[in-house]
């Protein structure tokens, strides 16, 4: 067993180590993922290139070969856990950039794998491979480098931008790391071959180095865990209050995202600025500001924020001390738009204002609708009481008449039934109303007693005028007796014209009948008489001139 081969064992377990530990940290950061699959990687490369070594024959040269040439897969999954840690990713050209290299990384394993041809030789540390001499292998390599150099670039502008001491520590030694890590890469695998000198492949140790050195940040400066500064500044960056650090001076020193995006500067414009720059009516600032000390903690003040354009903010504003060490160093201000707060207490005021007079004209009109309503319930009622006054004079008309009175809707069903007619059919109302009227009402003809030959409404619907006037029949009540009527019938019209029952009436009118008879009988009696008077007076006219005759004959006789 070489050196080499104990270099490569040795970089398996710590890259297998140190991935484990990393993912045990925080293995919910994509950042976490993205590096424990790195380190995964790595190891096994490690672990193949070490079995590679160690091959007694060809044939397992060759088997621990093949693995090798996933290699330019590690080269995205560098890139990418740097883009992750920077906080670059979302850089939207950073991003197809990396997506590009993954596509490059694949394209280059697909060559590895079938189109170049690699020769296994056996060297003094152990087997290796005879790089193929193309322009493929040596333009992946090329590649290698060149992302290597770009991830070095960003970590580099990233730890410059970093206000942190904790990430900047970290980013320190991850950028070590990445120096070893491509520097010993194209050191062994392009400058030196094309020296015709040939040296171990450093990819994997170099690799252990930066493992080395995460491992390093890893227990000095915390990295992946998450610590109070980070907690601290991601809260402070992510918030959205806007808030300000400002010294005992009342100068500002840190300031957010939200702060800047609520008065429209830029972070160099405020810092260094005078606090009561852009407060507009902060007034009596050393007793507030002796109040506060004495208290170390102040909340919803209510006060404004001048904006850059002049454009005044409404903010509820609360402060405290900032201390370390018991000693005063500052103060910390939050203060959060009231704004939209203010546009809807105004909203809700002019709401409430709108609904009360909306109420109060409803109110009015209710009270208008409630009087004529009153109004019309007087009249209404008032109306049916004259309706009532007038239904009961009808009803005692039509029970003190002697003519029979009988309603019916337009289906001939009895709705209405007079004494009078109780009387003649020798029926109760009270059994008649609903029942159809052809099954009470059975007026006969006079002359043949036989019944008409269509009904009284029949007779009223067919009539051009809707009536039937002066029918002579003969009513038979229910104990036998006949009553010579004269029938009287009309129908009942609505607003519209439209039937909406019939009214038949009907008289006694025997008794007048036999009056008649009678009258008749008296006055032929009369005329007899006046006739025999005449006769008797003719006949004694006639006897008068005869015997006047014979006297006048006797003495002219008596004479002679």
């Amino acid at each position: 067993m070489t050196i080499h081969s104990l270099f490569s064992l040795f970089g398996a377990a710590l890259c297998f180590a140190l991935g484990c530990i990393v993912f045990t940290k925080n293995h919910r950061s994509s950042t976490t993922v993205v590096f424990t699959i790195l380190c995964m990687f790595f190891s096994f490369w490690s672990f193949s290139d070490f079995q590679l070594c160690q091959s007694d024959n060809v044939n397992r040269v060759f088997y621990w070969l093949t693995f090798t040439y996933f290699w330019p897969l590690t080269i995205p999954l560098l890139l990418h856990f740097i883009l992750n840690y920077s906080k670059y990713l979302n850089n939207h050209f950073l991003l197809i950039f990396l997506v590009f290299t993954y596509i490059t990384a694949l394209i280059f394993t697909y060559i590895n794998l079938f189109i170049l041809q690699f020769t296994p030789v056996l060297y003094s540390w152990g087997w290796g491979y005879d790089s193929p001499e193309s322009a493929l292998f040596l333009s992946s390599k090329i590649w290698y480098f060149f992302t290597s150099l770009i991830a070095a670039i960003v970590l580099f502008v990233y730890s410059g931008a970093e206000k942190s001491k904790s990430i900047s520590n970290q980013t320190y030694y991850i950028l070590i790391g990445m120096a070893v890590f491509s520097l010993a890469g194209f050191t062994s695998e392009i400058l030196l071959p094309f020296m015709s000198i040939r040296i171990p492949d450093l990819t994997n140790t170099s690799f252990t180095l930066m493992a080395g050195f995460v491992g390093w940040a890893i227990w000095r400066h915390r990295l992946f865990s998450l610590d109070s500064s980070t907690a601290a500044d991601t809260i402070i960056s992510t918030m959205s209050d806007a808030l300000a650090v400002v010294d005992l001076d009342h100068k500002i020193e840190v300031v957010n995202k939200s702060l800047l995006s609520m008065l429209g500067y830029h972070e160099d414009e405020l810092i260094g600025a005078d606090l009561h720059s852009i407060i507009s009516n902060f007034k009596y600032q050393d007793s507030t500001l002796t109040t506060l000390m004495k208290k170390d903690f102040l909340a919803d003040i209510e006060t404004t924020f001048k904006k850059k354009d002049g454009t005044l903010i409404p903010i509820s504003l609360s402060w405290s001390v900032l201390k370390e060490n018991s000693i005063f160093r500052g103060f910390v201000f939050i203060a959060r738009d009231m704004s939209e707060r203010e546009r809807n207490k105004f909203i809700l005021q002019k709401a409430h204002d709108d609904l009360e007079k909306r109420v109060e004209e409803r109110t009015n009109e209710l009270k208008k609708s409630n009087e004529q309503l009153l109004h019309e319930i007087s009249e209404r009622t008032g109306a049916e009481q004259k309706l009532a006054d007038e239904k009961e004079k009808l009803a005692i008309t039509l029970k003190s008449i002697d003519d029979g009175v009988i309603t019916t809707d337009v289906n001939g069903i009895i709705i209405l039934f007079n004494q009078a007619a109780e009387d003649m059919i020798e029926c109760n109302s009270e059994n008649i109303i609903g029942r159809k009227l052809d099954e009470i009402y059975k007026p006969l003809q006079t002359k043949t007693k036989y019944e008409h030959e269509f009904d009284i409404i029949h007779e009223i619907t067919n009539n051009p005028y809707f009536s039937l006037y002066g029918r002579q029949s003969i009513l038979i009540s229910k104990s036998g007796k006949e009553f010579t009527i004269t029938e009287t019938g009309v129908s009942i019209k609505d607003h519209q014209d439209n039937t909406t029952g019939y009214v038949i009436v009907f008289r006694d009118i025997t008794e007048k009948n036999h009056l008649e008879e009678e009258r008749f009988k008296a006055r032929k009696l009369e005329s007899i008489s006046l006739l025999a008077s005449g006769i008797a007076h003719d006949f004694n006219d006639l006897l008068t001139g005869i015997i006047t005759n014979l006297f006048m004959a006797k003495m002219g006789i008596d004479v002679q």
